[in-house]
């Protein structure tokens, strides 16, 4: 096979092993500025080799304490070797943002896939505003939070005495009118009995009729029917 066609295969050669190898671990979450630097720092000891990958395409092959070899014209003059093999990525632009997959070999012969996925930001003050917003959201939803707490202690507390007056089986002003009531038959009665002993001669039906009413009667004049000097009223 002819040289030519063996880099038409490359790209599909390292899918396929960067897909059948071992993870290293967890993949790491890095973030910088555009215009800045980034460090992709490995943490494995032992490593004899380290190919750098950037969607699917090998861009660098490092190893400890030698210079790196840059293999993508797009990082070129912007890659330099760590220590250990680390990744040091100069002149970040937004075109860099991705995954980047550093392919580890050790000197035991074991291979592992750390993954690094970077965020680059336009400036710093991109962060501040994410920052802000994030923490504005937090904010307003602690507050929505209070608010329904709040709210579900005022209904709770309404129907609590919702309950306990409904539970309660005398209604104290009702009882309270039904003694005013009371009273007054009373007063009304005892001032029908006192003006009949000092005039027999008082219409009944006429006393019966204050009486229904609610009113009491005092004597003043002749208690007869059709006296104008009769009154009657309530005390």
């Amino acid at each position: 096979m002819s040289p030519y066609c063996w880099l038409l295969l490359l790209p599909s050669l390292y899918r396929y092993a960067l897909c059948s190898t071992d993870p290293c671990g967890e993949m790491k979450q890095v973030v910088s500025q555009e215009s800045g630097d980034i460090l992709l720092r490995v943490d494995k000891s032992g490593v004899i080799e380290i190919s750098w990958v950037f969607r699917n395409t090998l861009i660098a092959m490092a190893k400890p304490h030698e210079s790196m070899e840059v293999k993508s014209r797009l990082f070129k003059n912007r890659l330099y070797n760590g220590t250990n093999g680390s990744l040091n990525i100069t002149k970040l632009t937004k075109d860099d943002q991705g995954e980047f997959v550093a392919n580890i070999r050790l000197n035991n012969n074991y291979e592992c896939n750390q993954i690094y996925n970077l965020t680059v930001y336009k400036s710093k003050w991109e962060i501040i505003i994410i920052a802000v917003s994030t923490c504005l959201s937090l904010l307003a939803i602690i507050a929505l939070i209070c608010y329904l707490w709040k709210k579900h202690n005022y209904i709770c507390a309404r129907m609590k005495r919702k309950n306990k007056l409904t539970s309660t089986s005398e209604d104290p002003q009702q009882t309270e009118h039904v003694y005013m009531d009371i009273e007054q038959s009373k007063a009304c009665i005892k001032t029908e009995a006192t003006a009949r002993k000092g005039n027999p001669n008082i219409d009944p039906v006429y006393m019966t009729s204050l009486c229904r009413s609610g009113k009491s009667a005092y004597k003043r004049g002749n208690l007869v029917q059709g006296d104008d000097s009769v009154q009657m009223y309530c005390d």
